[in-house]
C-alpha cells in the first residue's frame, strides 16, 4: 500500500513538472506538438528519476546490492502468491478446531511476509521458512481441506485428517519459532534501549538529592 501510495506521489509530481516544462518550452518559441514531446520526455525522465533515488535509498537502508533485492523481491513475490492459495483453502477448513489451528498459522505467515516486505535484508534471517516451511504450509492445508471436503466416514480417512491436524499443529509452532528468531535482534535492541533508559533515570535520581543539598 505504501509502495503504491509513492508511486502515486511520484506520478503527481511528475506531471507537474511536465506542465510547467510545456509552458516553458511553449513560451520559448517551440511549436506545440515540439513542447509536448519534449515535456513529455521530461515529465516521464522525471518520474523514472524518482524512482531510481527512491530504489537506491532503499537499497542504501537495507545493506542489499540490486541484484540481491530483486532476487529477495522475486521470491517475496512467489511467496505471496502461495499465501494466496492459504488464504483460498482456509475457506474450505469445517472443523472448528482446525480452522482456529490454520488460523493462527496463516497469521503468522502473514507477519513473516510483512516484517520481510518492511526489512528486504532480513530474508536471509528468513530462507529457511520461504525454501522449505511455506511449501509445506500450502501443501499441508490443500491436503487437509480435499480431505475433509469429502466427508469420508472410515477409519483410514479420519486418521489421515487427524493424522494432518497434528502436523499442521506442529508446523504452527515451527513457523511461529521462525518468526520469533526473525524478531529476536528487535527485543534485543529494545532491552538494550530499556536498559538504557532505566540507568539514565537512575542517574537522574540520584543527582537530584545532591542537587536540592548544594540548593540548601
Amino acid at each position: 500500500m505504501k509502495s503504491i501510495l509513492i508511486k502515486f506521489l511520484f506520478g503527481v509530481l511528475a506531471f507537474h513538472v511536465m506542465v510547467i516544462s510545456w509552458f516553458i518550452f511553449f513560451l520559448g518559441d517551440q511549436s506545440f506538438i515540439s513542447s509536448s514531446f519534449w515535456a513529455t520526455i521530461v515529465g516521464f525522465g522525471t518520474y523514472f528519476g524518482l524512482q531510481y533515488l527512491s530504489n537506491r535509498k532503499k537499497l542504501a537502508t537495507n545493506q542489499l546490492s540490486r541484484q540481491d533485492y530483486q532476487y529477495i523481491m522475486k521470491n517475496l513475490k512467489e511467496a505471496q502468491a502461495k499465501k494466496k492459495r492459504l488464504n483460498k483453502a482456509l475457506f474450505g477448513v469445517r472443523s472448528v478446531d482446525a480452522l482456529k489451528e490454520i488460523g493462527q498459522l496463516n497469521r503468522s505467515v502473514s507477519r513473516v511476509l510483512k516484517v520481510v516486505k518492511k526489512e528486504p535484508a532480513r530474508f536471509y534471517e528468513a530462507d529457511h521458512f520461504f525454501f522449505y516451511q511455506l511449501d509445506s504450509v500450502v501443501q499441508l492445508t490443500e491436503k487437509y481441506t480435499f480431505l475433509a471436503s469429502h466427508s469420508l466416514k472410515d477409519e483410514e480417512s479420519k486418521k489421515a485428517l487427524q493424522e494432518t491436524e497434528d502436523l499442521i499443529r506442529k508446523l504452527t509452532f515451527a513457523v511461529e519459532k521462525e518468526l520469533a528468531t526473525i524478531l529476536s535482534s528487535d527485543f534485543e535492541d529494545l532491552s538494550a534501549e530499556r536498559e538504557i533508559a532505566e540507568h539514565s533515570i537512575h542517574l537522574q535520581k540520584s543527582t537530584i538529592p545532591e542537587k536540592v543539598k548544594h540548593h540548601d
